[in-house]
């Protein structure tokens, strides 16, 4: 509970005055069935002006209680709402800075799930529960000693009531515990399963999964349902308890004080006040049940808000770079998934020299995307292994060592926002139109009734596999970093397409630029200063295109293969343009 608590008495002014609130009602509260007993007296005797002095000390009491209420609401559930913001904050900050190996781990769904729903119920220990749990042990444990003052057995007799009621719900914490700490997993089940669907809706549809997805969801809702309702029934069965225990203390005040009433042994306006203050218990009674119920279901949402913590952030520290001339060298990397039987990545080494460009070829899975991530610190290299002018990688902080790379990723990711405001997310200043052409979205751009200012739906959906790429292509361009990541950018564009736009690359951005192209075309890297060919995760050769052709058989034979394809290819679009 630290976190949520921490933030919720960050400021202690607004949450002291609540408090000091709460309990100036609670007592005002308490004084007024004293002031109703005391005018029934004074009417039976005939005291007009005590009938009036109790009457009006009454009004100011309740005029008094429901304005301490509204500010001590104000003030605690305010402070409890400002508390869940600040701690979904601090959430996110952590996230964003877990290791990559570690959110992809993580399931979304669930994910959201804790910064949502759990962090609410968080919220119930601040303001929710100070607001209820003082008002309950400052008007309960007073009403008792008020009803002392008229009759010592029916107070005792009360005090044992509530003890018993107080053990009851003690023994039902637990089990709501962990019982809602069943529902909240299964709610972050369904969240999960509804998200991947949502995005996955073509797939769903193209497989005609509709039914399966409609049984698999009615599967998931049904046993949210039957979590849901084991809370319930335990909640209900605290209800009762409190209910029980209020209505015995009820019956027992009625068999007590009306026979001492008739036997003159008390007074009207004394079994009036015993009333009246069993009718004001009744509300923090209740609040008490809720208190009770709804502690345990915090604390396990605080045990899964904790888990996301758990998880060390990656490190801020380090130096930053010193302005060089950004030499990036490899030493015998060797490198290896958590867990995996053999490494992805073994004895590989190269060095790039400053305003070279370098390509890396290789079949799928020999390690292309991984050596970058490495290089990127996106995932951690071992030490000695990768260094930028001189300095081991793991020596820098990865915001300085990331702020010299501008990437597009192979899996390129697009917000659901404008294609203007996703190519400045790389720099706000960004020269969009000069980007998106240089990218070759201008033909695409021409279609579109909003040009640039198109929104393009989550993870880019309304747009082709290849103009995402172009997007990520455009907002790595715009951010002009010193460094140029292109991880297969252009995988998804057409031959005729993907000249044009390496066309434009090495006209204006590649020329005097460090530069890294991934890719597993051939006609993409043979214009590369250096090219590296990675085979099961080693380098199997290093050099420019012509002597790669001359000496590496493996990366000749490819090279002949897809030039034979690419020429086959514009022979079939030259044939349906004659018969066009």
């Amino acid at each position: 509970m630290r976190r949520i608590l921490a933030a919720f008495f960050a400021r202690p002014l607004p949450v002291t005055a609540g408090i000091a609130s709460t309990v100036t009602a609670a007592l005002v509260l308490l004084a007024m069935p004293v002031l109703a007993g005391r005018a029934l007296d004074a009417a039976r005797v005939g005291d007009a002006a005590g009938v009036q002095r109790a009457a009006l000390l009454f009004l100011a009491c309740a005029a008094g209680e429901g304005t301490l209420r509204w500010l001590a609401r104000r003030l605690l559930i305010g402070e409890s709402r400002r508390a869940e913001e600040s701690l979904k904050r601090a959430i996110e900050r952590h996230v964003v800075r877990l290791p990559v190996a570690s959110v992809d781990a993580a399931r979304t769904g669930d994910l959201l799930s804790r910064m949502s729903q759990d962090v609410e119920l968080l919220r119930f220990v601040t303001g929710p529960l100070l607001l209820y749990g003082t008002q309950a042990l400052i008007v309960v444990p007073g009403g008792i000693a008020l009803v002392m003052r008229s009759s010592t057995a029916v107070a005792i007799g009360a005090g044992l009531l509530f003890a018993v009621m107080a053990i009851g719900l003690r023994w039902l914490g637990p089990r709501i515990e962990r019982r809602s700490d069943a529902a909240q997993q299964a709610l972050a089940a369904i969240a999960e399963h509804t998200s991947e669907r949502a995005v996955g809706i073509r797939v769903v549809q193209a497989f005609h999964r509709l039914l399966a997805e409609d049984r698999a969801m009615t599967a998931k809702a049904s046993e949210v349902a039957e979590r849901g309702y084991a809370v319930a029934r335990l909640q209900a069965l605290v209800d009762l308890v409190i209910h029980v225990a209020v209505e015995l203390v009820v019956l027992l005040g009625l068999a007590v004080g009306a026979i001492e009433v008739a036997r003159g042994a008390s007074t009207p306006g004394a079994l009036l006040e015993y009333w009246a203050l069993l009718g004001v218990q009744l509300g923090p009674l209740m609040a008490l049940g809720f208190v009770f119920g709804g502690l345990p279901r915090a604390f396990a949402a605080g045990h899964r808000v904790e888990a996301i913590f758990a998880n060390p952030r990656e490190t801020v520290l380090g130096g930053t770079l010193p302005a060089g001339p950004g030499r990036l060298e490899v030493r015998g990397l060797t490198w290896s998934h958590p867990g995996a039987a053999s490494p992805v990545l073994q004895d590989v080494s190269f060095t790039l020299e400053p305003g070279t460009t370098l390509a890396i070829v290789g079949t799928v899975g020999s390690g292309k995307s991984t050596l970058v991530d490495l290089v990127m610190r996106l995932r951690e290299p071992p030490r000695g292994a990768v260094f930028l002018d001189g300095h081991d990688v793991l020596d820098l902080a990865p915001a300085a060592l990331r702020a010299h790379f501008a990437v597009a990723l192979q899996d390129p990711f697009l917000f659901s926002d404008t294609i203007a405001a996703n190519v400045r997310f790389g720099a706000d200043d960004a020269d969009v139109a000069a980007a998106v052409a240089d990218a070759g979205l201008g033909p695409d751009l021409a279609a579109l009734a909003a040009g640039v200012e198109t929104v393009v739906g989550e993870r880019g959906v309304t747009l082709s596999g290849g103009q995402r790429q172009r997007v990520a292509l455009a907002r790595a361009l715009a951010s002009r970093r010193p460094v140029l990541v292109l991880d297969d950018t252009l995988s998804a564009v057409d031959h005729a397409t993907e000249s044009r736009i390496l066309a434009n690359l090495r006209a204006r951005h590649l020329s005097g630029r460090t530069a890294i192209v991934v890719t597993h075309r051939l006609s993409a890297a043979r214009h590369a200063d250096r090219i590296l060919v990675l085979e099961a995760g080693r380098v199997a050769a290093f050099g420019p295109h012509a002597e790669l052709v001359r000496s590496c058989t493996t990366y000749a034979a490819t090279w002949r293969s897809q030039r034979e394809q690419s020429a086959l290819e514009g022979e079939t679009v030259d044939a349906r343009g004659r018969e066009a």
